[in-house]
């Protein structure tokens, strides 16, 4: 639910709320995604929640005395990850930047849609167990908290590393990303410190992107649109070219709907 305060202020910039202009080619993408996600074993894995600083940001009433939520069928819904796969195959030569990779489940569900892409996940925690076994384990290559590999003919990094630290960000300097995922600190300060880093390491491609904000809601919402009004005023994004959607995330139906934001020079 957006405020009434808030949604005038994005009334003003004209942005999206329907999902239906992006809806060709979403159902296939998300009964490609759920056949691939039903051939998996279990995201949550005991070596890796050991070791974990954050628990990769699961929060302990999503463990329950069954089991956990992330691991629950998802049901027929649209969800994000859907979303942001049909953005993927619809851009050539893909720079994707996945900013909190958690225990990796939207990630491999991006990495089996791609061919050809660079594929970058960041975290704070080191990189999950359900990512690292979709790599092809003789190109591993890990040094200082930063892993290099291949999936099929896509370059793969992951850097393990807070997104609030300059030197976090100065590893992904001018890379250029055409595609980006914004689902790490769910807090205003947070992402408002991202997208400076964002500007100061030139990490968005001018040319092309799309950017996505998961579940906002509140200050989160007001950073959003401060965000796209410095985007508008330095000639990134013009009136329109931002949305808000209710959609799942990746955990499906078993939490509330997601406001997504998206941000993107294509809309």
């Amino acid at each position: 639910m957006i405020a009434r305060k808030i949604k005038n202020r994005l009334n003003a910039l004209h942005y999206k709320t329907d999902i239906g202009q992006w809806s060709n080619g979403l159902e296939s993408i998300h009964t490609a995604n759920l056949n691939f996600l039903n051939a998996q074993s279990s995201f949550i894995r005991e070596n890796d929640m050991q070791k974990a600083k954050y628990k990769y940001g699961i929060p302990d009433h999503y463990f329950t005395s069954d089991g956990n939520l992330i691991d629950l069928p998802i049901n027929d819904e649209i969800t994000y990850t859907d979303l942001i796969c049909k953005f993927c195959r619809e851009t050539n030569q893909v720079n994707y930047l996945e900013i909190g990779v958690s225990v990796g489940k939207n990630m491999v569900q991006i990495m089996q849609h791609l061919k050809g892409a660079q594929i970058t996940g960041l975290d704070i925690e080191e990189i999950p167990s359900a990512v690292l076994e979709k790599l092809d384990p003789a190109t591993v290559q890990q040094k200082n908290q930063i892993t290099n590999a291949r999936v099929g003919n896509n370059e793969f990094s992951y850097i393990c590393g807070s997104v609030l630290e300059d030197s976090t960000w100065k590893s992904l300097e001018g890379r250029k990303y055409n595609i980006l995922l914004s689902d790490a600190l769910h807090t205003p300060e947070a992402i408002w410190t991202e997208y400076l880093m964002m500007k100061k390491y030139q990490v968005i491609d001018p040319k092309e992107f799309v950017i996505f904000w998961d579940d906002l809601g509140g200050e989160m919402t007001d950073v959003f649109i401060s965000i796209f009004k410095d985007m508008k005023k330095n000639g990134m994004a013009k009136k329109g070219q931002c949305a808000i959607l209710s959609l799942n995330g990746w955990i499906g139906q078993h939490e509330k709907k997601h406001n997504i934001g998206i941000i993107s020079n294509r809309i």
